[in-house]
């Protein structure tokens, strides 16, 4: 089992270093059979159950423990799928570009690390490691504007893990070990015995939380994604936006949970509803098709970390359904997106139409992304979102709060339908001249399609819900989104009015995210450590 996982880890960054060194041999192409293998090595782990080891011999707390167990599995099958559709979309294009080989499959033994990882430094390490490849991969194109939202990512990112290992050594103080196992016992234990947080403990929290803002790209510290997921490559944005960004929700079931503080969950909840709303708010006015994408990505992250603060309910199955969900349905709109402005030579939104006469393969799996993101019935993005909401309803907030929240999720809910009204406005209109895919990329976009359809059966029978739950009512819900979007668009937003306009000119909002950065960590030090 040790030589398993340590193969998972370790696989993808030797089979792209033999890429890199023996590209004259044609070693390129046994890529997908490396994907199919390390795919298979997945499942064949997930198949023995929770496997718990601690690397070289050394007693447990001490070594570095692996563990295929909790939502680390969830994440695990992400990052199965997501190289497999980023190898076959980037194919055609990098087939001869060995160095972009090395460094997804450093990226990919990275990620698999991070989730089997069972001790905080081994998780520092990993996360920095991925923020570091993240970079290279955003600026690989090396033009100026991705230069700088590369090397934005990079700064932002590594300064919320240097904070957060602020929080593992004042947390080592207290508890004394890394371990993760151990570190939930000890909690649990204190729990059980009715003591409060040590003073300590709270600012390890502090600091935990502030990176957990970072890294799931919360409001008011959320401006670098924006920009690294709108200048990054195509297949680089899926990656990131689909998976990379939700090593931040990976770090709350871990590390954030276990401390069982309310006012943590609490904040948390906070920090999910000011991201949803500020990417929806930020996204209707966008006209660009892959900064919309990016800032509904802040959005539906924020839908999850809402989820995520319920978790002492059943809000965590919630947010992490709708995380797995998101991976989906968001990876297919940004692969869409990649192919549609490669293909009209724009990213205007207001300049791409008749894409279901000119292509209708690329027609439909706009409409399906498009469908499953504004939580369609019967489509993956309602089953999560439905989840979060109930599990508000029924969770431990006071009558009053729950109605703030439940406004605020249909704030959200209609903001989504509003801004996706211009996709669907895409599909129709005059024929452009025929246009075609090549071959890894319809692959990769037809994949994600398939998934996208064929997973809310599987979920409804997985997760034991009723496929007709409250259906009704459900339709009729999306129908008035549908209805107020379409009304919206068609009378406000068809027309580009000048105050719209405005709104939609995209800031970086960097150096503002860093004085956010700055009033968090202050903030939540007032509220858990001085309060």
């Amino acid at each position: 089992m040790e030589a398993l996982m340590l193969t998972l880890i370790f696989l993808p960054f030797l089979w792209g270093l033999l890429i890199f060194l023996v590209d004259r041999v044609g070693f390129t192409r046994t890529v997908f059979v490396e994907q199919v293998l390390l795919s298979g090595l997945v499942f064949w782990l997930l198949r023995q159950g929770e496997v718990s080891l601690v690397l070289g011999g050394w007693p447990e707390g001490i070594g570095i423990e692996l563990a295929s167990g909790g939502f680390g599995r969830l994440f695990l099958i992400m990052t199965a799928v997501a190289f497999m559709y980023v190898y076959s979309y980037l194919w055609h294009q990098h087939q001869e570009d060995h160095k972009l080989f090395l460094f997804l499959g450093m990226l990919q033994g990275a990620l698999y690390a991070l989730y089997l990882t069972r001790d905080l430094f081994t998780m520092y390490l990993m996360i920095e490691v991925i923020t570091i490849l993240a970079s290279i991969l955003i600026l690989y194109e090396r033009d100026a504007v991705s230069v700088r939202a590369g090397l934005y990512y990079l700064i932002f990112n590594s300064v919320g893990m240097l904070i957060f290992l602020i929080g593992v050594i004042a947390l080592y103080t207290e508890v004394g070990t890394l371990n993760l196992t151990r570190i939930h016992a000890w909690f649990g234990a204190e729990a059980a015995a009715g003591v409060a947080l040590s003073v300590r403990a709270r600012f390890a929290l502090a600091c935990f939380m502030t990176t957990f803002a970072v890294k799931t790209a919360s409001f008011p510290v959320g401006g670098w994604l924006p920009v690294a997921h709108g200048y990054a490559p195509t297949f680089i944005s899926a990656l990131l936006s689909g998976l990379v960004v939700k090593s931040g929700l990976f770090l709350y079931i871990n590390v954030i949970a276990p401390f069982g503080s309310s006012m943590g969950f609490g904040i948390t909840l906070v920090l999910g509803l000011c991201a949803a709303l500020y990417g929806v708010g930020r996204a209707i006015f966008q006209t660009d098709i892959k900064r919309m994408l990016a800032f509904h990505t802040v959005s539906q992250v924020g839908l999850m970390v809402i989820g995520l603060s319920m978790y002492l309910a059943d809000g965590g199955l919630g947010g992490m359904v709708h995380a797995f969900n998101h991976f989906m349905f968001k990876s297919l709109l940004f692969l869409a997106a990649g192919a549609l402005a490669r293909m009209y030579g724009t990213r205007n939104l207001t300049r791409i139409h008749g894409v279901m006469r000119s292509n209708p393969f690329l027609g439909v799996a706009v409409l399906v992304g498009v469908l499953a993101i504004s939580g369609a019935p019967w489509m993956i993005g309602s089953v999560g979102k439905t989840l979060i909401k109930y599990s508000v309803a029924g969770g431990p907030l006071t009558p009053a709060v729950v109605r703030w929240v439940t406004f605020a999720l249909t704030l959200i809910n209609l903001g989504t339908a509003v801004s996706f009204s211009k996709w669907i406005a895409m599909l129709f209109g005059p024929r452009e001249k025929s246009m075609k895919l090549f071959g890894g990329k319809a692959f990769a976009i037809g994949m994600m399609t398939v998934l996208v359809v064929v997973l809310y059966p599987l979920e409804v029978v997985v997760l034991g819900l009723d496929p007709l739950y409250k259906l009704s009512s459900e339709v009729l819900t999306y129908l008035g989104y549908v209805g107020a979007a379409l009304g919206v668009y068609w009378f406000v937003l068809r027309d580009k009015p000048p105050w719209a306009v405005q709104l939609g000119r995209f800031v970086p909002d960097v150096e503002m995210a860093f004085f956010g950065m700055l009033v968090l960590i202050g903030g939540l030090h007032w509220l858990l450590v001085l309060g």
